[in-house]
């Protein structure tokens, strides 16, 4: 059987609004793009299946 380790927090107990909030910066500069065009193509294929 595994034991816990109780120096380890566990993530159901900490506030995502409050662990993530400061990273929000970094995730934007960092984020991959997507081409207009490519988007464009998504979305007319996918209004084709509506």
């Amino acid at each position: 059987m595994s034991q816990i380790n109780p120096e380890i927090t566990p993530l159901y107990t900490l506030n995502p609004l409050n662990r993530f909030s400061g990273r929000a910066e970094n995730y934007v500069k960092h984020r991959s793009g997507y081409p207009a065009d490519e988007i464009d193509i998504i979305l007319e294929e996918l209004g084709e299946g509506i």
